[in-house]
């Protein structure tokens, strides 16, 4: 398991342009790539390239913290920073996981943290699981609200069902439906 954070703005995935010399976005995100391998390296003491073999992924979450409302998107930050890891890395990140959480803004300290950990039996359960763990009126609902217009209910009407049972439920069964 492994967790850092990579301190300044940070750079979302960007590609290579055809032909002529790379752009100061291109030169820009290589440096940044550079400066997150650094950091994983002698902070979070990290093999550099990861290798994440077919039967034992890994699981990479990022959370950024921006500056202002001006940033790159939280989705392209999250494929750099495994591109950076997984750099000349044997497979690449195919084999690899996770997610990246919404953005928080941070004016005095943008960064992105970064979590890394190896996949276990229960991350598939805890995706699917959370659904079918639920009460089954909520499920039936939820499942509806999916496929709106069935049985000539609205999507509106759902959610407003949906609301309407939440709030009928015990706290201990509303947090059952996140664990």
């Amino acid at each position: 398991m492994y967790r850092f954070q990579i301190p300044g703005v940070a750079r979302g995935y960007t590609t290579h342009n055809r032909g002529g010399r790379p752009s100061k976005a291109i030169i820009a995100y290589w440096q940044y790539m550079e400066d997150t391998r650094k950091v994983a390296k002698h902070k979070a003491k990290m093999p550099i390239p990861l290798e994440s073999p077919r039967d034992q992924p890994l699981m990479i979450f990022t959370r950024c913290y921006f500056k202002d409302g001006r940033h790159p998107d939280p989705e392209n930050v999250h494929k750099g920073i495994k591109d950076a890891l997984f750099y000349k890395a044997k497979d690449g990140d195919k084999h690899t996981g996770g997610h990246y959480l919404p953005p928080l803004y941070d004016k005095q300290n943008p960064r992105v943290d970064v979590f890394i950990r190896q996949k276990t039996p229960d991350d598939e359960k805890n995706v699917w699981g959370s659904i079918m763990s639920r009460p089954k009126k909520y499920r039936t609902l939820l499942g509806k609200l999916f496929r709106p217009q069935s049985n000539g209910v609205s999507k509106k009407e759902m959610i407003r069902q949906l609301e309407s049972l939440w709030g009928t439920m015990s706290e201990k069964e509303r947090r059952s439906i996140w664990k």
